[in-house]
């Protein structure tokens, strides 16, 4: 078993060395990369008989550990996890509490329960998944709520006493990166609930919900507000305000959600208007280059047209019908002709007049 451990451990060494593991949050790298996903075993559960699971620790943690119990009848399986030695959440970066996942060979991931608070050490959790396979991880988180596990991954489970198949983890489609969520440092003015609550409410703002979950996050911000002031207050206004928060959690990740939803649908009509706009500069330019073309064919008649006028002046030939007046010398000489008609006509006329009188 120790072997085993070693192995994995020197495997997800290449993306966290052991010099970040004893520095401060923020300088913790994230593991959840393909390659230790790939590592993760999934089993697949007959039913009937109990397995047993080991939890071993990632380099993010140097002690934690945990165990676990799946017994899988009547299309469910109950999961009993326990684990032990995980340092406080907070010295990995901005979170609150460890969460238990289930991942599915399709690569989602369902939200199964805090196995572990803000204090870190031990704690243990019973929950119900409807599924044969899935493989079972523990993330750090900023609140308990949360829809998709964060990078921080520190156990995964192990087949200590099998009763199925095992294959491995192949992707996983949704992991949150909260690289760029500012710590909350806890006090006793500012405790793990409040703190959840405003890490929510700030992944939502992160999020768009501010532009496409308006209500929404105004309604988060509300609750969170009354939070806040719960907490100011002394006697039973005061011991609400652990609810108000919770209340205050969920909805900044409702928020969050709607917000994620309503950027997916924006940008699609985004790239709708952006197809829209490039078909009608398109038919634009058609109409102009057609407009252009039928002006070049008329100036192309007419000086084609021109030309041909030209060349019929000058080889004499007869105007046709509709054509300019003709020259003068023209007129003239059909003047002469008819002056010539005229003459014949009366010589004619004195030639009949003889032969009568003879």
């Amino acid at each position: 078993m120790g072997s085993l451990r070693s192995a994995f451990q020197i495997l997800l060494g290449i993306l966290v060395s052991a010099s970040a593991l004893a520095q401060a949050p923020e300088r913790r790298e994230p593991i959840a990369s393909s390659n230790v996903l790939s590592q993760i075993s999934m089993y697949s559960y007959k039913e009937g008989p109990r397995s047993k699971l080991e939890f071993r620790p990632t380099p993010l943690v140097k002690n934690g550990e945990g165990e676990g119990e799946v017994e899988y009848e009547n299309g469910n399986a109950r999961i009993d996890v326990t684990v032990k030695d995980l340092p406080p959440p907070p010295k990995l970066g901005p979170y609150t509490t460890y969460i238990l996942w289930a991942l599915t060979p399709d690569g989602r991931a369902a939200n199964q329960g805090v196995l572990v608070d803000i204090d870190g050490g031990k704690g243990q959790l019973e929950t119900r998944y409807p599924a044969p396979q899935f493989a079972l991880i523990v993330t750090a988180e900023p609140h308990f709520a949360v829809s998709a596990p964060s990078d921080m991954i520190v156990l995964y489970n192990v087949a200590e006493k099998l009763k199925g198949t095992e294959t491995k983890v192949t992707t996983l489609n949704e992991r949150a990166d909260y690289s760029r969520l500012a710590p909350i440092a806890e006090s006793k003015a500012h405790p793990a609930d409040l703190i959840a609550a405003e890490y929510s409410i700030a992944i939502a703002e992160a999020a768009g919900a501010g532009r496409y979950a308006t209500s929404q996050y105004s309604k988060a911000e509300q609750k969170l507000s009354a939070a806040q002031s719960a907490l100011q207050g002394k006697g039973a206004p005061r011991r609400q305000a652990p609810a108000l928060a919770r209340e205050a959690v969920l909805a900044g990740e409702d928020a969050r959600r709607e917000a994620m939803q309503g950027k997916v649908a924006a940008d699609a009509a985004a790239e709708r208007a952006r197809i829209e706009q490039e078909a009608a500069a398109e038919r634009a330019r058609v109409e102009q280059e057609g407009a252009q073309a039928a002006q070049v064919a008329a100036q192309d008649a007419a000086q084609a047209g021109a030309a041909r006028s030209r060349a019929r002046q000058r080889s004499g030939a007869p105007r046709p019908h509709g054509s300019a007046e003709p020259s003068s010398a023209d007129g003239r000489n059909r003047s002469r002709a008819r002056v010539s008609d005229r003459r014949r006509a009366v010589r004619d006329g004195h030639r009949e007049s003889e032969s009568l009188g003879a």
